[in-house]
């Protein structure tokens, strides 16, 4: 082999390791040979293609569990629905998607609107001057989905707490978080089990759920 031959063949290995060097420096690491890898891999080879994209928790679904709804008010009175977070309240800014249980309530507590804001605390059945304060969610089916302020971030370890009317023990709900505003979205989150008058509850640890 000639020095002019042997030098090029130094000088490819050297360049082609330097290529190598470059790519590892840019690996995060790989599924294929890692199996904690969290990254995505689209390929069999070693090499990482992106960095994963992960969907935000934004909303918050409260679902009627009453069996025995009935009356002018039927099933769970809820005034408003706060997030805590580092001790700071924020309340509902918009409702997305909502409807009623197997009872339809009467007057202004039909009003989904109604569930927006801070707590009024006035749940007179009574009186029917209060029944814009909350909403009547019909029993069992009846359900809203709305997000805090102008689209806060749920996290995990914050804090719901949803503010209802004390009624029958039958008149309790579900709390879920979510990264859709659709009843029909696969991934929410329970937060709060069979909740009875104004109930709090911690988020659990939210799943990584990647954006498609």
């Amino acid at each position: 082999m000639t020095m002019r031959v042997r030098w090029l063949t130094v000088l490819s290995m050297f360049l082609l390791g330097l290529s190598l060097s470059a790519c590892e420096l840019n690996e995060q690491c790989d599924p294929d040979v890692d199996e904690n890898c969290t990254v995505v891999d689209a390929g069999g080879d070693t090499t990482v293609d992106q960095t994963p994209q992960y969907q935000s928790f934004y909303y918050v679904l409260v679902e009627d569990n009453d069996q025995n709804a009935s009356g002018n008010t039927p099933g769970a009175d809820v005034d408003a629905v706060a997030l805590i977070h580092g001790g700071s309240s924020t309340y509902l800014g918009e409702v997305y998607e909502a409807a009623f249980g197997s009872v339809q309530p009467d007057g202004d507590n039909r009003n989904f609107n109604n569930v927006l804001g801070a707590p009024e605390g006035t749940c007179d059945r009574n009186d029917s001057s209060t029944y814009n304060t909350f909403v009547s969610l019909g029993g069992e089916g009846g359900y809203f989905i709305g997000s805090f302020g102008s689209l806060q971030e749920i996290l995990t370890g914050d804090t719901i707490q949803v503010f209802t009317c004390t009624g029958p023990l039958s008149e309790s709900w579900d709390a879920s978080v979510g990264v859709g505003d659709s009843i029909s979205d696969a991934n929410w989150v329970l937060v709060i089990n069979d909740g009875v008058g104004t109930t709090t509850g911690t988020v659990p640890q939210l799943p990584q759920i990647p954006i498609n």
